[in-house]
């Protein structure tokens, strides 16, 4: 991975969009020379479920005490607290996500990120189940709490847009998949297209071709829509290993 990442940055890399990840994070700070942005993807609940799985409940609060510090701990603590009558009475998802967020930003701090990714399993759910206060809470938090632009992750970037526009909710930044073939591009490629078209969205175009190895064309395809303001490229795949 740090090899990578100085590959990344002689290619012209200007970012990481990257889960809590210490694989990645790291390596990131050991090489801070390098003066790669990172774009936090979160919640990674999956991860938080993991170590539980992993170490138990114990040995995954104990390793979250090491990341965090007591001080902040003891910070997110209080503030969830304050918010546990409204979480047990109500089963207030976004109250629980909140805590969340909280908890992984610890682990970005040092990074001073401009972007905060809402993670694409949680953007896609509350999207399905039509949970505007999700990502109302969202966006308040990442500009609020931490000063950062809110973005999303997300394989409906058609009807996420659509949804965002008409809950008035002040998102314009999303990673979402672009390319000429319409994979995962949901609800079709003539739709997300359409939103790709409107300036007023940020996008970070992901999946810009379906192979093992992406090419220039395919990258240059994406970037070809008004909205796409950068490309993403996974680092597991062939040509990023060039």
């Amino acid at each position: 991975m740090a090899r990578w990442l100085e590959r990344a940055k002689e290619q012209g890399a200007g970012a990481v969009a990257t889960l809590a990840d210490e694989r990645v994070l790291a390596p990131l700070r050991a090489r801070s020379g390098l003066e790669l942005g990172v774009a936090p993807i979160t919640p990674n609940v999956m991860g938080l479920v993991r170590e539980a799985t992993e170490h138990g409940m114990l040995g995954a609060g104990l390793r979250l005490v090491r990341r965090m510090g007591l001080w902040r701990m003891a910070r997110v603590g209080w503030r969830g607290a304050l918010k546990a009558p409204t979480i047990l009475l109500r089963r207030d998802f976004p109250s629980i996500l909140s805590v969340l967020y909280d908890i992984e930003y610890a682990a970005f701090r040092a990074f001073q990120p401009k972007i905060l990714l809402l993670h694409p399993q949680i953007a896609d759910l509350a999207l399905a189940l039509d949970q505007r206060r999700v990502f109302a809470g969202f966006a308040a938090a990442a500009r609020r709490r931490w000063g950062a632009a809110p973005g999303v992750c997300t394989h409906n970037f058609g009807w996420m847009a659509q949804r965002l526009s008409e809950w008035g909710v002040d998102i314009r930044i999303a990673m979402t998949p672009v390319n000429r073939e319409g994979w995962r591009m949901k609800p079709d490629r003539q739709t997300c297209e359409r939103y790709l078209r409107d300036e007023r969205f940020c996008v970070i175009a992901d999946l810009p071709g379906v192979g093992s190895r992406v090419s220039e064309e395919e990258i240059a395809a994406a970037r070809a829509f008004a909205a796409v303001k950068s490309v993403a490229i996974d680092p597991f795949m062939e040509n990023a290993n060039r």
